[in-house]
């Protein structure tokens, strides 16, 4: 059953679990920003469909993600992952999962990179926060459709205490 009560609301999670550590990354590379303008992509976001996939069900639902990145090098890059999943569980009440990850990612040709890493995610009709790993295509398009510059195919698997949670996104990323 959710709980709408002020500590275990979308704010309290973001505020004890998630802002300290992304406003540190911004301040932290606030003087790359400066120094270096092209390294960092800020206004960088995806939107999918995700199928949730544990040993008592499936959920298919619909996620959005911010994903800043900053360039390495000319083959390698590093991505920041913030997710919101509205999932549905089995009682037929919707729900919350915030994922956080940081992901390494390489060019593996002119169109396709291969991105992995790991994070948390934090279910809010349970309240548990589970270690969690991904791996993830992206499909880099030559020319941009609208706003759309990538495709992508992910895959998650979530560490729950009581079992494991896979899930599959197909979506498309925007760089504006």
């Amino acid at each position: 059953m959710l709980d709408y009560s002020r500590e275990n609301s979308l704010f309290a999670v973001m505020r004890k679990k998630f802002l300290l550590p992304f406003v540190l990354l911004i301040m932290g590379s606030s003087s790359v920003i400066k120094a270096e303008s092209k390294k960092i992509e800020f206004l960088t976001m995806t939107a999918g469909t995700v199928l949730v996939m544990q040993s008592n069900g499936y959920v298919i639902s619909a996620g959005f993600d911010y994903t800043p990145k900053y360039i390495l090098n000319n083959n390698y890059y590093a991505r920041a992952n913030i997710g919101l999943d509205l999932l549905l569980n089995n009682a037929d009440n919707y729900f919350y999962a915030i994922d956080t990850e940081a992901l390494f990612g390489m060019h593996l040709s002119k169109v396709y990179d291969l991105e992995f890493g790991g994070g948390a995610q934090y279910w809010s009709d349970s309240g548990e926060i589970m270690p969690a790993l991904s791996v993830n295509l992206i499909y880099n398009l030559s020319k941009k459709i609208a706003v759309i510059d990538r495709f992508y195919a992910a895959y998650t698997l979530g560490f729950a205490t009581s079992y494991g949670t896979h899930g599959i996104t197909i979506g498309a990323g925007v760089k504006l």
